[in-house]
């Protein structure tokens, strides 16, 4: 390897290296072994002010001299100056070479790229093949297996004559909500069995309604299915509620045979307290379906609206709001529900104004205000009649729900005391939930009921 050119001190021409006999060798001024920043500038400004005509040195030439001894013997000079420069930076290619052997590199083998190695823990070697490939990925060891699936696989119990009942509860602390989850119902007994005057003897058209007693105005309803005694729901159902209250509470699951030409039939019934479940965790259960005591009335329903009388005005607002946990009526088409609301005073039809029909829905959202005009005089004769249909398409008549009766006759004491609020309170609108009865029962309780089809 060559010597890098130095600078000799003393001589006013620039003169071969007497040793190495390189041509502009010379030596530092400050006779080091190496060259430095300091004494390669003084011979710049040295030899730029002699006037050296022959072979003056010029800064580009000093810069040379740098770059070759540092690429010559791996030495790297600092100049050593108050202005700043930028670092002079040796950008190589870093590689892995499998003929390294500690610090040196075997001269046997050509050098290799190496695969960097996958650190693993020692249950999972298996996973990667021994080539240390990590494209081979294993989907089933990224499965799991909740305790709801494993639970899910567990036998039922035998059905009793009522059948049996498959369902999951868990409770959701983030949201404090109870979640019931329907799974399906095993062996419902037929129809012929229970209820003779049932149209359909041979099969069930089944759905349930949970709630959480002692309320069961909150109450959830799966959807129906049709003509099958092993109907699978997979459905689920929240319950907000905090966790002490839900100890005291007592989870009630009926099961109901739909009928569209008479009452709907209970099939039967699980009554489960929640205060021995470990409803935390998560818990399946397989229940037997038990006899249902004889209900003093059907649940056909609940619905909420306002009513608000304008004395000024001579006019009586009905705002239909919501309705829920509506009855389903018909088989083929989904329900469509609407609201139909008749005035009748001293026994005579007035009027009545519909709302529009929610397709597909239960639970319809309604937010619809009806006006009818009835002044001072004749609101202590007025009977207003709430009734709640399914449309279906205007080819057939619409199928009856349910209905509830205010005014003069009323259907109920929650009728009673929902007119009463109203005349007590002009101007201002008061809303109630109503629960809905049959057409039957409304028609022995009033006239105006069997006044209006």
């Amino acid at each position: 390897m060559p010597r890098p050119p130095q600078i000799r001190r003393g001589s006013d021409k620039m003169e071969d290296d007497e040793e190495t006999g390189d041509a502009g060798g010379w030596r530092c001024w400050c006779k080091c072994c190496d060259p430095c920043w300091q004494c390669l500038n003084g011979l710049w400004s040295w030899c730029w002010g002699r006037g050296e005509r022959n072979k003056a040195i010029k800064k580009e030439d000093i810069t040379y001299i740098l770059q070759q001894n540092r690429r010559a013997s791996g030495w790297t000079m600092r100049k050593e100056s108050t202005a700043t420069t930028a670092p002079l930076l040796d950008l190589r290619a870093l590689d892995f070479w499998s003929g390294f052997t500690g610090s040196t590199r075997s001269s046997t083998s050509e050098p290799q790229p190496v695969q960097p190695k996958l650190l693993l823990s020692p249950g999972r070697r298996d996973t990667i093949s021994s080539q240390g490939s990590a494209d081979q990925i294993r989907p089933d060891l990224y499965e799991t297996i909740s305790a709801e699936d494993d639970m899910a696989a567990s036998e039922p119990c035998p059905s009793g004559p009522f059948g049996a009942l498959h369902f999951f509860l868990s409770y959701d602390i983030n949201s404090k909500s109870l979640i019931v989850r329907i799974i399906e119902a095993r062996d419902l007994p037929k129809p012929i069995q229970l209820d003779s005057s049932k149209t359909d003897q041979a099969h069930s058209n089944p759905y349930i309604k949970i709630c959480l007693l002692p309320n069961q105005k909150d109450s959830r309803q799966t959807t129906l299915r049709k003509k099958t005694q092993n109907p699978r729901f997979d459905e689920s159902f929240s319950f907000e509620i905090p966790f002490r209250e839900l100890q005291r509470r007592t989870l009630q699951i009926v099961v109901k045979d739909f009928d569209k030409y008479s009452r709907h039939r209970v099939v039967g019934q699980v009554m489960l307290p929640c205060e021995d479940i470990n409803v935390v965790k998560g818990v399946h259960f397989w229940k037997q379906l038990e006899a249902v005591q004889a209900m003093s009335q059907e649940d056909l329903g609940e619905i909420l609206f306002s009513l608000c009388y304008l004395p000024a005005a001579g006019r009586l607002n009905v705002d239909i709001l919501r309705a829920k946990q509506l009855v389903p009526t018909d088989l083929v088409g989904g329900a469509a529900p609407y609201v139909r609301v008749s005035v009748v005073i001293n026994d005579r039809h007035i009027k009545t104004k519909k709302t529009s029909y929610k397709k597909y829905t239960l639970d319809p959202v309604f937010n619809e205000s009806l006006s009818f005009d009835v002044n001072s005089v004749q609101l202590a004769d007025c009977v207003v009649v709430v009734s709640v249909m399914d449309f279906n398409g205007g080819v057939v008549k619409d199928n009856f729900v349910g209905r509830v009766i205010l005014g003069k006759e009323s259907s109920g004491p929650h009728e009673v005391n929902h007119w009463k609020n109203m005349v007590q309170s002009h101007r201002t609108a008061i809303a109630q939930w109503h629960s809905l009865k049959s057409k039957s029962h409304c028609d022995q309780q009033s006239t105006a009921s069997r006044a209006i089809s």
